[in-house]
């Protein structure tokens, strides 16, 4: 199964890569909340590998990692993604100019195995694309 999303941003394309490419960004919008305290690592090129942990304040710890595969800077990301849910999951993302300067970002989750991993990962990118969209208007 494939999950396809796209949510436009007021920034221009170059903007929101860079809070893809930056490790302290990416740990400031991935998931916010004052219970929910996340870390990350990675090698933002082709080949390197990212983790993403989130441990919440009552203990419970999530782990996300796996390997960037192709990166075209300001308009393309690929990765695949390994969870507590999925393994071996190709994730993309497109990033599309829009009049005004803004992004259109397209995230495409692939090889989710059922529709529960489907709903699961289709709620935790909605979940992260609102939180970054609340980092962008604040770091304007």
């Amino acid at each position: 199964m494939e999950f396809i999303y796209n949510k436009t941003f007021a920034v221009p394309p170059k903007e929101l890569f860079e809070d893809f490419s930056s490790v302290e960004k990416m740990k400031a919008w991935m998931i916010k909340g004052d219970n929910i305290k996340t870390e990350a690592d990675c090698d933002f090129c082709p080949g390197g590998k990212y983790h993403i942990e989130m441990v919440s304040t009552i203990g419970d710890v999530s782990h996300y990692y796996g390997e960037y595969t192709q990166i075209n800077k300001n308009q393309h990301i690929d990765m695949v993604w390994h969870d507590g849910e999925v393994q071996n999951t190709l994730v993309s993302f497109d990033f599309y100019p829009t009049e005004n300067n803004g992004t259109k970002l397209r995230i495409t989750h692939a090889n989710l195995p059922n529709k529960m991993t489907f709903r699961h990962h289709r709620e935790f990118w909605k979940s992260c694309l609102e939180h970054l969209e609340d980092y962008v208007k604040k770091s304007a």
